[in-house]
């Protein structure tokens, strides 16, 4: 798949992450140097805030963020919840992405968790018209959220201490408002090299 020439342009990805309250700039121990007799210097424990914000899906494309939904607190992310989120991902597109909605040319890949996985989620999929990219299990290499975009919206916030769930949300917004557009098209490039190479190592996992 990875040898189309507009492979990333014709990809919509997406998936779910935790927002926390705090966590942690680092968990590396420190570095000082201790003479021979000297106790070992204790391993700082760190902890992520108990206090989560709900979860946040994004789903985006070589052009930038299409759809972001923050989960209500208590929701539960079920299959059907997803088929719901994914409902309103295809409205959005239809809005922002007009072109490529109309066309057949595009693919939306997303992970195999069960709630993405599901035949209830595959059956709406299917009734829509939407082409779905086969995700190689355990291959976070293939998965842009996690490869790419995550990390830029998270890193930011690490070591920072919000009060509220809407501070997070905020901060977050922020952050994903700093990506450029370039930032976007480079990272969805970097899944076609990803692609080409498991696809040259038969399919199998690797980590750069």
């Amino acid at each position: 798949m990875g040898q189309d020439e507009r492979f990333g342009e014709n990809i919509i990805t997406g998936d779910e992450t935790w927002c926390f309250a705090y966590d942690p700039a680092t968990k590396r121990p420190s570095a000082e140097r201790v003479g021979q007799n000297s106790p070992k210097p204790k391993k700082p424990r760190f902890q992520k805030s108990q206090v989560k914000t709900t979860l946040i899906f994004f789903f985006f494309d070589a052009e930038g963020v299409i759809h972001r939904e923050f989960v209500p607190e208590e929701q539960k992310v079920n299959a059907e919840f997803y088929v719901g989120v994914l409902d309103r991902l295809l409205k959005r597109i239809q809005r922002v992405r007009t072109a490529k909605f109309q066309s057949s040319e595009w693919f939306l890949l997303h992970d195999n968790v069960p709630s993405h996985n599901a035949a209830v989620v595959k059956k709406f999929l299917a009734n829509r018209n939407v082409a779905v990219l086969h995700h190689t299990p355990y291959s976070p290499d293939l998965a842009p959220a996690d490869s790419f975009l995550f990390p830029k919206l998270k890193f930011p916030l690490k070591g920072r201490h919000f009060q509220t769930v809407e501070e997070i949300r905020c901060a977050v917004t922020r952050e994903r408002n700093n990506i450029s557009k370039t930032t976007f098209l480079e990272g969805m490039k970097k899944l076609k090299e990803r692609a080409n190479k498991c696809i040259d190592q038969g399919g199998m996992y690797f980590e750069e």
